[in-house]
């Protein structure tokens, strides 16, 4: 394939996931709701996506960020499976999976 192809489809992905940090701040939280770490949207590469309920989990959204657009007819199963999430920083995140920390009650609902 061509080196324009390549190029193209990393501007889609980045214009994806851009867009996805936008609705991500806006409709679930623009800093880690462990820590308060943020703004979500000046470091994003430096959150994950914790998914509430493991057991309710379909697919990852860090894997799929950048290849399902807005206007995608998979936005609204992307939507349904980030709100089954909670933003936190990357530090956070790990701590809470070794049980080093716990989310409060009003974050987890």
């Amino acid at each position: 394939m061509s080196t324009k192809y390549y190029e193209q489809n990393r501007q889609r992905k980045q214009k994806n996931r851009h867009a996805w940090y936008q609705y991500i701040a806006a409709h679930l939280a623009d800093h880690c709701q462990a820590c308060g770490y943020g703004p979500f949207l000046d470091k994003p590469a430096a959150f994950d996506m914790h998914h509430k309920n493991p057991a309710d989990k379909k697919f990852s959204i860090a894997s799929e960020l950048g290849s399902i657009s807005m206007e995608s007819p998979k936005a609204e199963m992307m939507k349904q499976e980030l709100d089954k999430c909670v933003v936190l920083c990357a530090c956070c995140h790990r701590l809470l999976h070794a049980d080093l920390i716990t989310l409060n009650e009003e974050v987890q609902e």
